[in-house]
This record gives C-alpha cells, sequence and structure tokens, in this order.
C-alpha cells in the first residue's frame, strides 16, 4: 500500500492553513511535535548552563589556507560529566580579521580516518580543502564519541547502549532490565528504523 501522509496545510482538527500566522502558531507546532513523537524523540534539554570550548591547539593547516583549532567541548548533566573532540578549519582570510566565515559541521560516523585533523588522510565525505579553498569554514566531530555504536561496521543498523552514551547524562536512571522511553530522544527513531524489513529497490 502507497504511504498515506496527512495534508500538510492542514491542521489535526481539520482547519485549513490559510495565513503566515496560522502556519507559526498553530501548523508548525503541530508537524514539530510529530517528529518528535515519531522521529527523533524529545530532547531533555537545551544548551547546558555549564557547556565550555576549550582550544587545546590553534596551528596553520592545508598549506597555509588555514587555521585549524582543535576543540574539546564539555559539559555536565544531572548523572555525570562529557567532553569530545571537535576540529575546526577556517579561513586565513577570515581568522586574519576580514570577517566570520559560514562554517560547514560534519558529523562523522564510522571510520575516524575520515575527519583526520592532520588531513594527511582525506575522504571525499568531508572536503575540508574544497571548503576552505571557497572561503568557507568547517568543524567535525566523531559521533562515536557521543554515542558509541557496538556495531559499526556490522550489516545490520547499530545497536546503541544508551546507558553508556551522552545520554545517560540527562535520562532518568533506568534499573538493569527497564526499557528507555519510546519517545526519548535518539531511542524512538532507530527503533522505527530497527523494525523495517529490508527491501530491494526495484531494478526496471
Amino acid at each position: 500500500m502507497p504511504l498515506e501522509l496527512p495534508p500538510l496545510m492542514t491542521s489535526t482538527s481539520g482547519t485549513p492553513i490559510l495565513t503566515p500566522e496560522a502556519w507559526r502558531t498553530l501548523r508548525r507546532p503541530e508537524l514539530l511535535e510529530l517528529f518528535r513523537h515519531y522521529v527523533f524523540g524529545r530532547n531533555p534539554i537545551d544548551r547546558p548552563p555549564n557547556l565550555t570550548f576549550t582550544v587545546t591547539d590553534e596551528s596553520p593547516a592545508i598549506d597555509g589556507q588555514a587555521l585549524r583549532k582543535q576543540i574539546t567541548i564539555a559539559f555536565t548533566g544531572p548523572h555525570g560529566k562529557w567532553s569530545f573532540p571537535l576540529v575546526l578549519f577556517i579561513p586565513t582570510s577570515a581568522s586574519a580579521g576580514s570577517g566570520p566565515a559560514p562554517v560547514f559541521l560534519y558529523l562523522n560516523i564510522g571510520d575516524r580516518k575520515r575527519i583526520d585533523p592532520t588531513r594527511q588522510i582525506q575522504s571525499d565525505v568531508w572536503p575540508a580543502e574544497t571548503l576552505i579553498a571557497r572561503g568557507y569554514a568547517t568543524a567535525a566531530f566523531q559521533v562515536d564519541d557521543l554515542s558509541p555504536n557496538l556495531n559499526p561496521s556490522g550489516d545490520r543498523i547499530p545497536q546503541h547502549d544508551f546507558r553508556t552514551s551522552v545520554h545517560a547524562l540527562f535520562d532518568p536512571p533506568l534499573a538493569p532490565d527497564s526499557p528507555r522511553a519510546s519517545d526519548a530522544r535518539g531511542h524512538h527513531r532507530r527503533l522505527g528504523v530497527g523494525r523495517q524489513p529490508r527491501r530491494r529497490l526495484p531494478t526496471n
């Protein structure tokens, strides 16, 4: 059966969305709530009040075209502390004071070598050199530093242990065999993906 989606410009109560104000105050909040419930889960916190950024290294990079900053991002939650590294490349023109540069942020899943801060190993999935040459800054971090994949190279959907990931800082404490809330951040979406049967795409 074809997937039937609800009409975009009609509210859940059947009210047509005819003005920008109706979109902002009625339909947009409804759609965001649908995404929270069915796709992404609920964010337990906004910006942590004690979020810190510490530059641990600052040096020229990419043949002098960029300034590389290696940064440690740290924060605490109700149940502990967490930190992870991020690498940032800024065009030398921007770092010299010509103005801020727009930043592309890359979240790497898989081989950590893709975001090699020395750029001795380069990957097409994160074309830092191309972005710098075009006047953009770019940053990257490894998703596993926040939510480790227990089976990152397997054929099946990786199974996450939320008790050993960043989620544990903000989730309510759970007994060893207790399930995590189905609409918790990062959980519900993976359950939905994991339950989908494998299907081959048509070849004709």
